[in-house]
């Protein structure tokens, strides 16, 4: 996937951009659990699906970062017809997305139930160990524990390779 522009996750401004996204199969392989407890007791997705993109920093269009995007359903052909990173974020309805390198936290967003629980924060790097970093493929683990600050739990294990 190439990305033209980004998107200002913290002010929630979009910006167009243009993408071009070559894989159409369902992601590559990606395990486990991600948990949030709202209000009306806990909401879990068992994640099966999992993709790599590439694209330019929220903030600073100049540096190119990576987006793992992690989900409970296939829903490769709705990042294939996204023509914006907000559309790829928007079209996980029980996952979450995590943003890497854009500086020294990873951020994340977490949807669940159908888009209906979301939630946004960061954690440190150490969240995520990668077994296989590549510039065309990301392995790892994606693991830590944001309940404390009312946030989500996730223990996703992953092996996709970048989508061009």
């Amino acid at each position: 996937m190439k990305v033209a522009n980004g998107w200002f996750a913290g002010s929630g401004v979009a910006l167009v951009l243009a993408v071009t996204l070559d894989a159409t199969a369902a992601g590559d392989t990606a395990s486990g659990i991600l948990t949030y407890k709202s209000k009306g007791g806990p909401t879990t997705a068992t994640i099966k699906f999992g993709w790599l993109v590439k694209g330019p920093d929220d903030f600073d269009p100049k540096i190119t970062i990576r987006h793992l995007i992690f989900s409970a359903t296939d829903i490769s052909a709705k990042i294939a017809a996204c023509k914006t990173v907000m559309c790829m974020q928007g079209s996980v309805g029980n996952g979450m997305t995590v943003d890497l390198g854009t500086g020294q936290r990873l951020n994340y967003w977490v949807s669940l139930n159908d888009q209906r629980l979301q939630y946004s924060g960061t954690v440190p790097p150490a969240a995520l160990t990668l077994t296989t970093d590549t510039p065309t493929r990301l392995a790892g683990k994606l693991a830590f524990d944001d309940t404390a600050a009312d946030g989500p739990k996730a223990d996703i294990t992953f092996d996709t390779p970048l989508l061009q």
